[in-house]
């Protein structure tokens, strides 16, 4: 996990290897309704510290986009398919909270356990009101792996994909979500055109109490935020630039 410090001015763009889509990719346009209500506190209250958890990989414009409006941003590329364990998600220094979490289309690829556990383990850098931003696949059929989602502007994304390739679609319902993740609520939830459901989520009840409420009693979480260097989920400082 790459950590970006909040940075006034906008950064040089460097488009890598990272940042390019593979040739068996393909490249969509598509609007987005709940960025523009994500904007609104940055550009609001320019003075404010405001810290991003971006679940997908690091690229150049989400970067810019954030750090260009003062914010903070912590980049986790979070793959499903690796198989992370509880112990290998995210790990923070004590007392780091985010404002906004980018889940992107990534619930989609996890089963209804590892929600909860994708949620609970992020707990500890919740503070009350944090967003999460998800896309949630309606259709009987998605991508065959999780999307890169790059901010064009306040209110379009681009989207990267492989082409034709296809995997049966969960197909949650909002009641699903907000059972596999209590201690959630919706604040905002928006159709697109492409048939993807845009939510934003809030953050407001203590997910360790919620789940003991919903489903009986849980295991604690025996892993405590720490900070970790390497590939995964870990924090780690961003090389200077």
């Amino acid at each position: 996990m790459a950590l970006f410090p909040r940075r006034p001015q906008k950064p040089q763009r460097r488009e890598g290897a990272q940042n390019r889509a593979p040739r068996e990719w393909e490249v969509s346009r598509q609007r987005s309704l709940a960025l523009p209500k994500l904007v609104e506190p940055l550009e609001s209250s320019p003075g404010k510290s405001f810290s991003v958890l971006d679940l997908g990989p690091a690229n150049a414009a989400n970067l810019d986009f954030f750090l260009g409006r003062g914010a903070r941003l912590t980049v986790a590329d979070f793959t499903p398919s690796r198989g992370e364990t509880l112990s290998d998600l995210v790990r923070a220094e004590p007392g780091t909270h985010f404002d906004l979490v980018l889940a992107w289309d990534i619930l989609n690829y996890l089963q209804r356990d590892r929600l909860g556990l994708l949620l609970r383990s992020l707990e500890p850098y919740f503070r009350p009101g944090t967003t999460i931003h998800a896309l949630i696949a309606t259709g009987r059929e998605m991508s065959a792996a999780p999307r890169r989602y790059k901010i064009e502007d306040a209110a379009t994304l681009l989207c990267e994909g492989p082409k034709a390739r296809v995997v049966p679609s969960p197909r949650y319902v909002e009641q699903d979500l907000l059972k596999c993740m209590p201690g959630l609520m919706v604040e905002h939830r928006f159709q697109l055109r492409n048939g993807m459901l845009e939510y934003l989520f809030s953050y407001r009840t203590k997910l360790r109490v919620a789940y003991s409420a919903a489903i009986g009693p849980v295991s604690p979480i025996s892993d405590a935020p720490r900070s970790r260097s390497g590939s995964g989920l870990g924090l780690r400082p961003a090389p200077s630039r």
